[in-house]
């Protein structure tokens, strides 16, 4: 019986120099800096975008059957639309010239994140400050080949017909 009361203070005092050697927690100090930050983000955006692919999908297809309609949006001297923004102003701009379709409402207008500090999305206004569109951020903006897609919806009354998804790659 003495020794399993030795055993068990020894235990306890083991535990006691262990607990006394750890060092406190400072939260007020940060591990390291972030790596992304609103500005490096939208800074990341700066530029011009250009599309790489479109689909056009069957909404009310069971496996939503595409097609690739990158050529019909495409001019015959190979013009792609693109989309240049600029973070200075918060301003963007589509370039559709000699395209037969031009799938975006506004030619021009501002552009915001719906989060600046972890954006998924990137809102585009016209000239009022009204929402026109969204574009989805596809691969995160700081990433060496950032991504971002179109999507935009034709109804049939109050349900999808079809829809046309682009993406759109930096050029510079």
């Amino acid at each position: 019986m003495k020794k399993i009361n030795l055993f068990g203070i020894a235990i306890v005092l083991i535990g006691i120099s262990i607990s006394a050697c750890k060092k406190k927690y400072d939260d007020s100090k940060e591990v390291a800096p972030p790596v992304s930050s609103p500005e490096k983000i939208a800074a990341a955006l700066n530029g011009t975008w250009k599309m790489t692919n479109a689909l056009h999908v069957d909404e009310k297809s069971l496996v939503k059957e595409s097609m690739n309609i990158s050529d019909f949006l495409t001019s015959e001297s190979g013009q792609v639309p693109n989309i240049i923004f600029n973070t200075a102003d918060s301003s963007f701009t589509v370039d559709t010239t000699n395209l037969v379709l031009n799938l975006f409402e506004l030619s021009s207008g501002k552009w915001s994140f719906d989060d600046n500090r972890y954006p998924s999305r990137i809102i585009l206004k016209d000239l009022n400050g009204n929402p026109s569109s969204e574009l989805i951020i596809g691969k995160n903006l700081l990433s060496p080949a950032p991504q971002i897609n179109f999507v935009s919806s034709v109804n049939c009354g109050a349900e999808k017909a079809f829809s046309y998804n682009v993406s759109f790659f930096k050029n510079n």
